[in-house]
């Protein structure tokens, strides 16, 4: 008995010692440096030229204006340290939020600091938002999805419901798939509450809470896509995002081959399923019949209903590509519910054996090792690599002429320098895409020749010597 009191608080200690340190791991892509976009924007910012058409074209006006506002303060490469620790703030927010959400419908608190935050530390989407300043953004988006969870609770407050659907809206105007955390949540929660002995009001407020958000989420989203295909009239060349007419056997090859594979297996996306899919799938089939049995038929329905959710955002518009950043709430609901079905039969398997006791403390340092793997998750496959081809670029281009043409060739995604590759963005170089190049190459021009207007083309082949080629830049970093 002394042993098993020692351990629990033991445990309680290091959990609350843990919170501070819960997102540790995103820590680790902080650094002075810039990831494919963040280039590009912030060359067209400090060269007067932001692109807010394309933002209002893609269906995202709110990200648009914010990104706009938040550039305007950035001068240098150096200084989206600035935005890359924006993202961290993304981040604790999101899991401060969890935190407070699920703890008003849960008694346990390693378990509640477990749920809230190793969702978000397993999903390389969310960790983008950290790695890369342009996602800084997103702190716009999933706050007022994130106060309207907590509005729709308030019984006391009259109007919360006509508030609640405002700020859903705005979530939706500022990155469509944010408005999923207004649903996510609460169906946590749901299955949060079956996890501890059965507390009727717990369980009513949130099926009022479930069905007032379906209905919320439903009415904004409409109202919201009404107001973006409104704005891309007037933004017709690049206004194929918000499209809702397309061709249906599209959206069905999109769902199969894209969104599922991203959303269920985000280890792997578009490259078949993993076991580690196919674990996560048969643990969401499963949440319907190991959460209070009794229920089965009402937890079948709510987890049907944020199932199908998740892949709303991306069916009803055409960004119709399987990238973390595009599923990243989808990823965080499938996790949590992935996980919170394990952590059920491990309890389970844990009261069989006698072994309760104990199993908080290792659901405790369990969320340490999740933290410690996120870190290094970021150091390899992102922050080192792309550090790396900034510094070996900087030394290249100090080799040319500003006052003559430039040519400037990209490199290609095999030329990667990360340990490895996978997820869509984790280990590419940022100099692969057509767009990065040429705004790299000024920016860097620019920090020791101010004021300069240099002539820079992409190019195939080098044609002049006055030139850098960014998969021989690669190539140097690995000697």
């Amino acid at each position: 008995m002394k042993t098993k009191k020692i351990l629990q608080n033991w445990t309680v200690i290091y959990s609350s010692l843990t919170v501070l340190t819960i997102f540790f791991g995103t820590f680790g892509s902080l650094g002075k440096y810039g990831f494919m976009d963040d280039y590009a924007i912030l060359e067209s910012s400090i060269s007067g030229k932001f692109n807010l058409d394309l933002y209002l074209s893609q269906g995202r006006p709110i990200a648009g204006i914010f990104s706009q506002f938040i550039f305007s303060f950035i001068d240098s490469i150096d200084e989206l340290l600035y935005l890359h620790f924006l993202g961290v703030i993304t981040l604790s927010l999101l899991g401060l939020s969890c935190f407070f959400y699920y703890k008003k419908f849960s008694l346990k608190l390693p378990m509640v600091y477990l749920i809230s935050s190793v969702p978000i530390l397993l999903s390389p989407g969310l960790l983008l938002v950290t790695a890369w300043a342009v996602m800084s953004s997103i702190i716009v988006t999933i706050a007022p999805a994130i106060a309207a969870s907590f509005l729709i609770l308030n019984n006391q407050f009259r109007h919360r419901k006509f508030f609640a659907f405002i700020l859903v809206t705005l979530s939706f105007l500022g990155y469509p798939p944010s408005a999923l955390l207004f649903i996510g949540l609460p169906t946590v929660a749901y299955f949060l509450v079956k996890m501890e002995i059965h507390n009727e009001t717990r369980s009513s407020n949130l099926r009022i809470a479930l069905r007032d958000s379906y209905l919320i989420i439903f009415l904004s989203g409409v109202f919201s896509l009404a107001m973006l295909k409104f704005i891309t009239l007037f933004f017709p060349s690049e206004s194929n995002r918000t499209d809702l007419v397309g061709p249906l056997a599209a959206k069905l090859n999109f769902l199969i081959t894209g969104a599922f594979p991203t959303v269920f297996d985000f280890l792997s996306p578009g490259w078949g399923m993993s076991l580690l899919g196919l674990v996560i799938i048969f643990l969401i089939i499963l949440t319907p019949f190991i959460f209070d049995i009794k229920s089965m038929k009402l937890n079948l329905v709510v987890l049907l209903l944020a199932v199908a959710s998740v892949f709303v955002p991306s069916t009803i518009t055409a960004e119709n590509w399987p990238t973390n950043r595009s599923h990243y709430p989808g990823q965080w609901v499938i996790s949590s519910l992935a996980l919170l079905a394990l952590i059920q039969i491990c309890i389970t398997v844990a009261r069989k054996l006698k072994i309760i006791g104990y199993f908080s403390t290792l659901s405790v340092l369990l969320l340490s090792l999740v933290i410690m793997n996120s870190n290094q998750l970021l150091m390899s496959t992102m922050r080192n690599p792309q550090v790396k081809e900034l510094e070996a670029a900087r030394i290249q281009i100090q080799r040319l002429n500003p006052s003559e043409p430039i040519e400037v060739k990209a490199s290609v995604w095999s030329d990667s320098i990360a340990p490895w590759n996978f997820a869509d963005e984790f280990g590419i170089p940022s100099t692969c895409q057509p767009w990065v190049p040429i705004p790299l190459t000024k920016l860097i021009l620019l920090e020791s020749n101010p004021g300069i207007v240099p002539k820079i083309a992409l190019v195939k082949e080098i044609t002049i010597e006055n030139s850098i080629d960014y998969s021989a830049v690669l190539s140097s970093t690995r000697n």
